[in-house]
């Protein structure tokens, strides 16, 4: 029985869950509208302490999150839940700036408009699949056209 439970055990995780604070979507489980940061971060780390249980050893998770203002200040929610999860024995391998070039103005005028989120690469152990020619992007020679030299 084991045996095939590790058979069918997934080798990647690819998820983004509700952001903090972000959207009710009316369901008494849901994850998101937590009374704190914390009790949110809880939440979470309970989710993916099971997503690594399940997980081949070899795997990987990758975890996209936005962050929140709370009063006018940064929470930083996908390091507080990055930081979580590396307690919960999960290796952080890379953090990945996802630009949106696209981001919705934010109307605020006492700092900048938030144009980007999180992607974390999670592992198991040191020892996981990962496809680097999968992600790799074709080499480019800058020209002194390419640079903006004149």
């Amino acid at each position: 029985m084991l045996y095939d439970f590790v058979k069918l055990a997934p080798l990647v995780i690819i998820t983004s869950p509700p952001y903090y604070m972000q959207r009710d979507y009316e369901a008494s489980t849901q994850i998101g509208n937590e009374s704190s940061p914390t009790e949110y971060v809880k939440n979470l780390r309970a989710v993916f302490a099971e997503c690594y249980r399940v997980l081949k050893e070899d795997g990987s998770l990758w975890l996209n999150l936005g962050d929140k203002y709370q009063d006018g200040n940064l929470l930083g929610m996908p390091w507080q839940v990055a930081f979580s999860l590396k307690e919960e024995g999960w290796i952080l391998r890379s953090d990945i700036i996802w630009y949106k070039p696209n981001a919705m103005p934010a109307s605020v005028k006492n700092r900048p408009t938030t144009d980007h989120e999180y992607v974390f690469f999670f592992t198991k152990s040191n020892d996981y699949y990962y496809d680097i020619d999968a992600v790799r992007e074709p080499h480019v020679t800058f020209t002194d056209k390419g640079t903006g030299k004149n």
